[in-house]
């Protein structure tokens, strides 16, 4: 009996002792459990941007939660948040970037975990924050501070936005991260052909003449999306198949719109994330000055990335017009000359115009237009439009009625200006030249009056003549008279 006893007290004791042992295992857990709960929640984490970028703004997401982690054994338990499980599973990043198992713990891929791979990711993480309008878990700008601080967080894998471009996503399993901006702020050159060789911000051109642009776009490496969009005015036309982008190294990141809208003529969408390094994209395009040429006609382009950073840029291409004025020898105005335009002192090229009769001038034709009038003077004028500078030659082709023909064409240089087209006359005589006044002053001289068979000075010999010999005659009868008396 007492056996039984003992035997009970110790079966009693020992299951005790299991007991108290599975209590100590549960107790011993409650820290690692209570420590990994903390290692997510501890809003102690902390994310510094030095150097950032002043008048920037900064946003950061938190894409993955660390539910725990040991830096020791650097073992560390990541879950997507509830606003990127979609991202996270979605085609092209899961097995391709991420692996998730079936508890949903995320992982690098192999390959994929380092700088290059990072930075795709974040690209491609950004664009789906912005078109699926995820909040953003903090906002701040820089201002003029060049460092931006992001305090109160919990730990986990955080992607970094700026309104340059995206940053690297980066754990802040450390508490406290510092990390830098690594974008450039954009940039944009823009310019027109001069001559064969240079390019400046404005050109001359003549109607009809193809005009050459080139912009160079300065995009930093982990960009994001950089859009340009090119206005030409109506004067100008496009040529939509010279449109060229390229870069060096690089192809297939840049995508080309060529459907015109009141904002643009066509537009360059430039894929930042294509782009692994700090780089230059060259636009090139060429348009045609067409018949609505003005004396100054625009090209604009307008860069917009990031957080709408904008950047304009124009040019500008001058035509020219200038005064053809004809007079004679005492400044009167002169009608009914004609004249060609050439662009040679001898033989050369015709320089065909029209006439436009709603401004009462005469236009260098498109070559569409296939067109050549002569330059008729009306009042003592004619003005010629549409013309880059250079030096122009006119030949009078029909003089004033009554005046002698130019022997030569007359020279017109037009240079960086119009004031060839600024001509006055006298206010009490509208009829009078006042020399000096500006335009292409050319003058008519009238021809010398010759003698001529049954003119004036004829008449006079012949009237002399016939009275002498009248005379002589009415001398000879008296003469004979008294002649004959005498016998």
């Amino acid at each position: 009996m007492v056996m039984v006893m003992r035997l009970d007290r110790r079966e009693k004791m020992k299951k005790l002792v299991n007991i108290l042992l599975v209590l100590a295992m549960v107790l011993g857990m409650i820290p690692t459990m209570v420590n990994a709960e903390k290692s997510y929640n501890t809003n102690d984490g902390k994310i510094t941007i030095n150097p950032a970028k002043e008048n920037q703004v900064y946003k950061i997401y938190e894409v993955l939660k660390l539910e725990s982690f040991d830096s020791d054994k650097r073992a560390y338990a990541y879950k997507a948040t509830e606003a990127w499980e979609a991202f996270i599973n979605s085609a092209g990043i899961k097995e391709v970037y991420v692996n998730v198992d079936a508890q949903g713990y995320v992982t690098w891929v192999p390959g994929k975990d380092n700088e290059a791979g990072a930075a795709e990711f974040a690209a491609k993480a950004l664009a789906h924050a912005k078109a699926n309008n995820i909040v953003a878990t903090a906002t701040k700008e820089s201002g003029n501070s060049t460092t931006v601080e992001f305090t109160g967080l919990n730990l986990g894998y955080y992607l970094v936005d700026s309104s340059l471009g995206a940053l690297c996503g980066l754990t802040t399993t450390a508490k406290e991260v510092t990390i830098h901006e690594k974008n450039t702020a954009g940039d944009m050159k823009k310019e027109v052909k001069i001559d064969a060789v240079n390019y400046g911000e404005s050109n001359t051109a003549s109607i009809g003449d193809t005009i050459e642009y080139k912009i160079e776009v300065t995009i930093g490496k982990g960009a994001e999306t950089y859009t340009l969009t090119d206005l030409l005015d109506e004067s100008l036309t496009l040529d939509v198949n010279s449109i060229s982008v390229t870069a060096p190294n690089f192809t297939d990141f840049a995508t080309v719109d060529t459907t015109a809208t009141n904002d643009y003529t066509f537009k360059v969408v430039i894929e930042g994330s294509k782009l692994a390094e700090d780089t230059e994209v060259t636009i090139t395009y060429s348009a045609v000055l067409n018949e609505k040429a003005k004396k100054v006609n625009n090209n604009k382009a307008t860069l917009v990335y990031g957080n709408n950073n904008k950047i304009e840029k124009e040019t500008k291409t001058y035509t020219y017009e200038f005064d053809l004025i004809k007079t004679d020898s005492s400044n009167v105005l002169l009608d009914g000359a004609e004249f060609r335009l050439y662009d040679a002192a001898t033989g050369g090229n015709e320089i065909k115009v029209i006439f436009d009769e709603a401004n009462h001038i005469y236009r260098v034709a498109t070559e569409a237009e296939n067109a050549a009038v002569a330059i008729t003077v009306t009042d003592g004028k004619a003005t010629i439009f549409g013309l880059g500078n250079g030096t122009y030659y006119l030949e009078e082709t029909k003089q004033p009625e009554g005046y002698n023909k130019l022997a030569s064409r007359v020279e017109v240089k037009v240079e960086n200006a119009d004031n060839k087209a600024r001509t006055e006359v006298t206010e009490n005589d509208k009829t009078v030249y006042v020399e000096g006044s500006g335009g292409v002053h050319i003058i008519n001289y009238n021809g010398t009056v010759l003698p001529t068979t049954g003119g004036l000075g004829t008449t006079l010999f012949i009237t002399i003549g016939s009275l002498v010999a009248l005379m002589a005659a009415v001398v000879l009868v008296t003469n004979k008279r008294m002649a004959n008396e005498n016998i």
